[in-house]
């Protein structure tokens, strides 16, 4: 997929519990645009849907990974909205800002996780959404989410211009660890998932940390 006039910003793959055969990646645009791809070994990757979403730019799209016919995204008109494929209806949250992360929690149905230039990480009930049911102040934008692989309260948060953070969600959210080694804006992390370790990595001092 090939568009010069906007950028990619984020992109997740509807596989992620191996549910299904059916493999497919939705897509968040500079354009405020979200598509849904499919992904064929014959064909390749083929655009199935594209809406406009959001009024600015939309940072992130995320599927629930139980439900893939639904999905989330986040955008810098500050809304947090949900889209059900199979019906093209939706409904829409207002954060204080721009919503720069989402990610279903795969080994819990009903939750995801959100993150927002406001310096807040949500947790919220797919079922209620109404309100969040934990608000965690993390003291910097939440640019990146990213459940545990195996454990299902352990959460790992990219937090801009404060470093990274292991948080442990129980009746709330609490700091575990944090890796402030970067001398750049935190941006990109990840879990391993061959070995208790953490990857990290930042936008201006090129570096890349396992920790």
């Amino acid at each position: 997929v090939n568009n010069e006039n906007k950028l990619c910003l984020s992109l997740d793959w509807s596989d992620r519990l191996g549910l299904s055969n059916n493999r497919s990646i939705v897509l968040s645009q500079s354009d405020g645009t979200v598509a849904v791809m499919s992904v064929d070994r014959e064909f390749g990757i083929l655009e199935k849907s594209r809406w406009m979403a959001h009024n600015f730019e939309a940072w992130i799209a995320a599927f629930n990974y139980h439900n893939t016919n639904i999905i989330y995204s986040g955008g810098d008109d500050c809304c947090l909205k949900e889209w059900d494929l199979r019906t093209d209806l939706s409904s829409s949250l207002h954060h204080q800002a721009g919503v720069c992360s989402i990610q279903s929690n795969p080994h819990s149905e009903h939750y995801l996780v959100t993150g927002s230039y406001d310096e807040h990480i949500l947790l919220w009930d797919a079922r209620i959404m109404k309100q969040p049911i934990s608000n965690h102040h993390i003291n910097g934008g939440v640019w990146r989410l990213k459940w545990h692989p195996k454990k299902n309260n352990f959460l790992l948060v990219a937090c801009m211009h404060n470093g990274f953070r292991v948080i442990k969600n129980s009746c709330s959210m609490h700091k575990i660890t944090s890796f402030m080694e970067h001398k750049s804006l935190a941006y990109g992390v990840d879990w391993s998932y061959t070995q208790n370790l953490v990857v990290s990595c930042s936008f201006y001092d090129h570096m890349i940390h396992l920790w």
